[in-house]
């Protein structure tokens, strides 16, 4: 594990590492990191009333007692705000979980263990000031430790997207996600391992914590194993096709994918920015919408954002209407999304079990048919342009299977026309709007959020060839990609055939996610699969 970050400075524009090799590194990252001067990301500060309402009875987690590093993030909160721990017992507790179960997990890139300690500590000045503070109160979230994507910009930081092509890459500037993080005074701890590119075709790179043979899931691997191990209380992803929701699945977390446009994705590395998302994996529903509530609202630099309505100063996190939160409820499934006889034996008996519980809760249960999603023609131009000078430079960096890829989609890209796009974009529309036709009646759809079994972890040799086939097919997932809806995974417990994690999905009509995020809350409530943790790392 590398604790100590490349000291290489950012490249000028148009500025090249290699001789003879026009590779444009800030041009790479034009759409992903640009900011401009002066630009800052503003967020919500809770009022101590606000707080107190939202944390749980601190002297009640303080009687848990064990690491803090095993506090999922609202009771690590209540702590911070009682001065029975410090942001710097808290950040150390998890860099010595990183030195003591990374070897195995191998969930992150890089750690930046002395910067960490120097941000805790300044956190925790914060929380004693308290309000004497010029900048008001200090935010709920004010020492929390936190991970990032190596596809989500830090200035001055190394940004590699996992693969050897970017190995000298730093980024010149913050992504909104960073910009609300630090302004919130979160710690961070570093950059967790991605797939190369955050692509599913490329070698996996982490384990589960639940077994590190076996694969955390998607292109947020590093991010999902890094909490699910407990190295971390939160983590950031992105989902582009499933890549939060797999993860979260896997691993045993949640996470929630939000309406398309209402968490900013500026500065993050993508290649399709129309499906992408930034979003947080945590142990509980809880937790979730804290995060939520950081990073939800408006960028002034990126334009998906300023569709969305106004998002509340605060998110849900409280449960409501006790045993039986759903009474009143309809929730919609789709039997042939996936087809109910295609899950695994250990698969199916979880989703199984899963819809009996949410009925015990109160929910009406309807079936409805899903229709089917139109095809795209060809790769994004996003895509198109990630990779156009680097591949030309650097291409031999790749892995095997994404330099196939990468080398198809840059032969055929003027291959389809803007006619064709346009005609895709507009049968999009028309199953979009059918889609919504199909919530007539029901709050929420719920879905498996996996097919397969946990598959195998990969070598993560250059020539290994991913997990994007493994976990099955992402259709259920990458529906709600293509919709921009918001959908979100929840623990339902372990396969009973192979002991590992699975999650189901909830998805709802756009700007319902506080409700979302409410059904989850109260799911949890209800249950406590969410707390099961790797029996290899219990006391």
């Amino acid at each position: 594990m590398d604790t100590h970050p490349p000291d290489s400075p950012a490249l000028a524009a148009g500025e090249d590492p290699t001789p003879g090799v026009g590779v444009d590194r800030r041009r790479f990252l034009a759409g992903a990191a640009a900011v401009a001067a002066g630009a800052t990301a503003t967020g919500a500060f809770l009022s101590q009333a606000q707080a107190e309402a939202a944390l749980p009875d601190a002297k009640k987690v303080a009687a848990k007692g064990g690491n803090p590093a095993d506090l999922e993030m609202h009771e690590a909160i209540a702590l911070l705000w009682s001065r029975r721990l410090s942001s710097r017992e808290l950040t150390k507790a998890c860099l010595e979980r990183i030195e003591e179960r990374d070897g195995e997990l191998t969930a992150w890139a890089r750690v930046y263990a002395d910067e960490a300690m120097a941000a805790a500590a300044a956190a925790d000045r914060r929380l004693s000031l308290g309000t004497v503070l010029r900048y008001g109160p200090p935010s709920l979230v004010c020492g929390i430790p936190i991970g990032f994507k190596d596809i989500i910009a830090v200035g001055g930081k190394p940004l590699t997207a996992g693969s050897l092509a970017l190995a000298d890459n730093v980024a010149p500037s913050d992504s909104f996600a960073w910009e609300r993080a630090k302004l919130h005074g979160m710690v961070l701890l570093g950059h967790t391992k991605t797939q190369e590119f955050a692509s599913g075709n490329s070698p996996q790179t982490a384990g589960n914590p639940f077994d590190p043979t076996k694969s955390p899931g998607g292109s947020s691997n590093g991010s999902g194993s890094a909490v699910g191990g407990r190295t971390v209380p939160v983590a950031l992803g992105t989902d582009s096709g499933g890549s939060l929701r797999r993860p979260a699945s896997a691993c045993n977390l949640t996470t929630i994918m939000g309406t398309y446009g209402r968490v900013s994705t500026r500065g993050i590395v993508t290649g399709n920015r129309a499906s992408d998302h930034v979003g947080p994996l945590v142990r509980s529903a809880i937790d979730a919408s804290l995060m939520f509530t950081v990073l939800a609202g408006r960028d002034p630099l990126d334009i998906t954002t300023y569709a969305a309505p106004p998002p509340p100063t605060l998110y849900p996190v409280k449960p409501t209407g006790g045993a039986k939160p759903f009474r009143g409820m309809t929730f919609a499934t789709t039997p042939n999304l996936p087809p109910i006889d295609t899950l695994a034996p250990g698969v199916r008996a979880v989703w199984e079990r899963f819809l009996g519980e949410v009925v015990a809760m109160g929910a009406t249960i309807v079936e409805k048919e899903m229709p089917p999603a139109p095809s795209v023609p060809g790769p994004s131009p996003e895509s198109v342009l990630l990779h156009r000078d680097l591949f030309a430079a650097k291409g031999d960096l790749y892995s095997t299977a994404n330099r196939t890829s990468v080398a198809n989609n840059q032969a055929n890209a003027n291959n389809v026309t803007a006619i064709a796009r346009y005609e895709a974009e507009i049968r999009r529309g028309q199953w979009v709007a059918g889609l919504q036709e199909l919530f007539a009646g029901c709050d929420a759809i719920i879905q498996p959020c996996q097919v397969a079994e946990t598959p195998k972890r990969g070598d993560g040799s250059l020539n290994e060839s991913g997990d994007l086939g493994r976990f099955g097919p992402g259709t259920v997932r990458g529906i709600w990609n293509s919709t921009g809806f918001p959908s979100l995974s929840v623990p339902a417990g372990l396969s009973p055939e192979t002991s590992m994690p699975v999650g189901a999905q909830i998805s709802g009509l756009p700007w319902t996610d506080g409700k979302l995020l409410q059904i989850a809350i109260n799911y949890q409530h209800n249950t406590d699969y969410h707390e099961l943790q790797p029996e290899r790392y219990a006391a």
